[in-house]
């Protein structure tokens, strides 16, 4: 088993998540074009028709809002030049180079690339430790075998645990940007823009959740390989207190690294947008109805 298995994994799954995002989002917007183009063309013409009429009374600077948000919109929602150039930048490479910055902080020299190389070896080592173990103790030491297993599957789960997410975070942010030309639009309309938010809290859960991943397992690997090392290092072999302290640590790596998506989620729900300009926008129907019916 080569020790960049990992790594080689990881590579593999960044070239099809940058394919995909680029090829389906041009078949989303070659899909939905006309019909974006024909929702802002109504947004525009409503706003103009309304303040013309008098019946929307927005300040200079409340019209220059919602005439930004349209083009701001336009440009994001329907030409992938800027949006690769301001959202995918910021969700994903951004997100790098801040992992990238926590790493160093952490150990002067670690990066992404080191901490999936130290797992990749990390499962190297501790799978061939314990199946040797297990190998080793015979069909009629049921404790040696118990341990084998507990400390193959402890490898297992941990590898397992930071690999789902770091995996999870580049698909669900693939598929996240390419629903952004169909979501970016619902924030114009008061009555979309929960799904808006919603999508955007996503977007912004699984861009943090790489932040706590790899800072977590670059802070327990040191500790995990140094137990294995010792391990290796015992002229009989590891022992039950040697495996059993492997196990303690490894529950507790597992655990933790399952609080990435919590932590991340918990600062997610916190994003929101409430766009006060709008509120005189959609008590206009309702005011021109009352006054129709009174009339009446």
């Amino acid at each position: 088993m080569q020790t960049n298995m990992i790594d080689h994994l990881l590579t593999s799954v960044d070239t099809q998540v940058n394919h995909l995002i680029f090829d389906a989002y041009h078949q989303v917007l070659s899909s939905l074009s006309f019909t974006l183009t024909l929702l802002l063309a109504i947004y525009f013409a409503g706003l103009g028709w309304l303040v013309i009429r008098g019946l929307l009374p927005l300040a200079p600077m409340a019209i220059a809002w919602h005439i930004f948000k349209v083009v701001l919109i336009w440009a994001l929602a329907l030409h992938w030049d800027y949006f690769s150039s301001v959202v995918v930048n910021s969700f994903v490479h951004g997100t790098d180079h801040l992992v990238g910055a926590i790493l160093g902080g952490i150990k002067s020299g670690n990066t992404t690339q080191t901490i999936t190389d130290g797992l990749a070896h990390l499962w190297q080592t501790g799978i061939n430790v314990f199946a040797d173990v297990w190998r080793s103790s015979g069909p009629d030491f049921l404790l040696g075998n118990l341990m084998g297993f507990l400390g193959y599957g402890i490898v297992l789960l941990i590898t397992a645990t930071a690999l789902f997410y770091i995996l999870m975070t580049k698909i669900a942010l693939s598929v996240l940007l390419i629903l952004a030309p169909l979501m970016m639009p619902f924030f114009l309309w008061e009555s979309t823009r929960q799904i808006f938010h919603s999508w955007l809290q996503l977007l912004v859960k699984w861009a943090i959740v790489p932040l706590f991943i790899y800072t977590f397992v670059a802070m327990y690997l040191d500790l995990l390989q140094a137990q294995i090392n010792d391990m290796l290092a015992l002229a009989e072999g590891p022992t039950t207190a040697s495996i059993s302290l492997f196990v303690l640590l490894g529950l507790i790596a597992a655990a933790t690294f399952k609080q990435a998506g919590t932590m991340s989620s918990a600062i997610a729900k916190r994003v929101s947008w409430e766009d006060k300009s709008d509120r005189q926008w959609f008590s206009v129907p309702s005011a021109v109805f009352k006054v129709w019916r009174e009339k009446i």
